[in-house]
């Protein structure tokens, strides 16, 4: 009979686990895009220009990590960052 209790709390405590690090992951994800921005708007970027993460250190305090070890992907001005990360969801600006 415990067991049987047992297994849900411990699936209910895995999957807030992984939300939280999605929710974590996205916070990166928009700080990266916040960056981007930023940096577009000072050196007058246009659509198509590609960034590096060298060219937004300077925005960030530190380069964010994803939670679960994925990699992100900066891509070029309006283009939104995205995690490697396949239960991340990508953070999307609202109309993209």
């Amino acid at each position: 009979m415990r067991l049987l209790i047992a297994i849900p709390v411990i699936a209910l405590a895995v999957g807030g686990c992984e939300r939280k690090s999605q929710s974590s992951c996205v916070a990166n994800l928009r700080m990266i895009d916040g960056a981007k921005a930023t940096l577009a708007a000072d050196q007058k970027l246009t659509n198509g220009a590609v960034v590096t993460k060298e060219q937004l250190l300077p925005y960030l305090r530190e380069w964010p990590a994803c939670p679960k070890g994925g990699q992100y992907s900066i891509g070029k001005i309006t283009e939104s960052p995205k995690c490697s990360y396949p239960a991340h969801t990508h953070y999307e600006e609202p109309g993209d």
